[in-house]
């Protein structure tokens, strides 16, 4: 669960959200420039439910290539004794975090490249609500 999402208000459903505070697993995208990123598979949360602004040159590499272009992996993380070696982790939020506004070509194109990662999880990145989405995009 979202630490943040628990913070505020317990278990509390935050209808609100548009995408899912849970995590099982994580995401790794590997850009054709060599920058490998690992993050929770709910960044989506993070990035439109929090405004979480992700290091800018994670930010570079999602709006400088596309999307089919990027090798992708999604794997469990519930329960996994030896995690995967990773050059870069982001979206690990704990204590205070930067915030802010990405551009809604940054957003749809982090949305494609979850998609393509969790294609066997479509669940893990599809809107609550898609007129929220929709309406944030």
């Amino acid at each position: 669960m979202c630490v943040y999402c628990l913070e505020d208000h317990g278990f509390t459903e935050h209808l609100e959200h548009i995408y899912d505070p849970s995590s099982t697993g994580d995401i790794i995208l590997v850009f054709p420039n060599g920058d490998r990123f690992e993050m929770p598979d709910m960044v989506l949360h993070y990035v439109f439910d929090h405004q979480w602004l992700p290091p800018q040159e994670f930010i570079v590499d999602v709006l400088s290539f596309d999307a089919e272009s990027v090798k992708t992996e999604r794997f469990q993380t519930k329960g996994l004794m030896d995690p995967k070696p990773i050059d870069m982790k982001i979206g690990y939020l704990q204590g205070d975090f930067s915030i802010g506004e990405v551009t809604a070509e940054f957003k749809e194109k982090l949305v494609r490249l979850c998609e393509i990662a969790a294609k066997d999880y479509p669940w893990m990145v599809a809107p609550r609500n898609k007129e929220k989405k929709d309406g944030m995009a």
